[in-house]
């Protein structure tokens, strides 16, 4: 959505663990209630923020978001397998004073900070440092691509393409 303002950023560690999948896996075998509680709670959340993304409401997904991190948390704490990387979970508490979140993507070394206004996420960009960097990069339907090269400040080329999707076609279980 147009109101819904991102800011990439870097941690330099791994938020999961070593082993962490196979703790949740661990878990899922021992507990099959208490995870596929944990997992329904992910699936909704997950559905709520892609239904939140369609509809451009950039608050409600901040929100739904938020609460789909809290499940991440809730599922490492239940398989023993606490998040561990200290400048990520830095990054969550800035984002969340600052009235937005921050989300990992894969393993945490990377992560996308959500803010409902610019401005917010200018700060969360000023106020990064060392280990936590913001990176000079802009998200779109066409992926990941960076602003400016360093040297040079001409626009570079796209990193990480994106698949072609329409708004509708964002699904929970791609989320989760």
């Amino acid at each position: 959505p147009a109101g819904l303002h991102l800011v990439v950023f870097q941690t330099g560690h791994a938020l999961f663990p070593p082993g962490w999948l196979s703790s949740v896996q661990q878990f899922a075998g021992r507990e099959r209630i208490a995870y596929a509680r944990i997992i329904d709670e992910l699936l909704e959340q997950a559905g709520r923020f892609a239904a939140d993304l369609s509809e451009g409401n950039a608050t409600a997904a901040i929100a739904s978001a938020e609460r789909y991190g809290r499940c991440i948390t809730q599922l490492a704490a239940a398989a023993s397998a606490p998040l561990q990387s200290v400048p990520f979970l830095q990054a969550m508490e800035l984002a969340k004073e600052i009235g937005g979140i921050a989300k990992t993507t894969n393993y945490g070394n990377v992560g996308i900070a959500m803010f409902a206004t610019p401005e917010a996420a200018n700060l969360f960009s000023r106020a990064c440092r060392a280990p936590l960097v913001a990176l000079d990069v802009d998200l779109d339907r066409s992926g990941v691509r960076r602003l400016a090269l360093s040297q040079t400040g001409e626009s570079a080329a796209f990193h990480t393409p994106a698949p072609e999707t329409g708004a509708s076609s964002i699904s929970a279980e791609a989320i989760v």
